[in-house]
């Protein structure tokens, strides 16, 4: 499992794209200060930019996960990805594919 980057992205085009750069809080209150003292959580999983999630997916190597609420996932999301939300995770865990890594975002 790897999560997408560290900045915030959006879905446009159904492909995706940082939508601000890291360390920058416009698009949410606080990300500066989180981003800059690197407090990022999930500080164990690695990261990856959104060209190496990309590559990935191209070669049939991984799986898209979105992670967040069906209600954000119903307004927008990369062609191909999983809705998993984050809360939904431990009961359906055998729903989440096994066989490719995953890239969650």
């Amino acid at each position: 499992m790897v999560l997408l980057g560290g900045a915030l992205l959006s879905i446009r085009n159904h492909k995706l794209q940082p939508t601000a750069p890291a360390g920058s809080s416009q698009f949410l209150p606080g990300a500066e200060a989180t981003l800059s003292s690197r407090t990022l959580p999930y500080p164990n999983v690695p990261r990856i930019s959104v060209e190496e999630a990309e590559a990935r997916l191209q070669q049939g190597q991984a799986v898209l996960v979105d992670v967040r609420s069906r209600a954000a996932y119903d307004q927008g999301h990369a062609a191909g990805a999983l809705s998993f939300p984050a809360q939904e995770i431990d009961a359906r865990l055998d729903e989440i594919p096994r066989d490719k890594e995953l890239i969650l975002y």
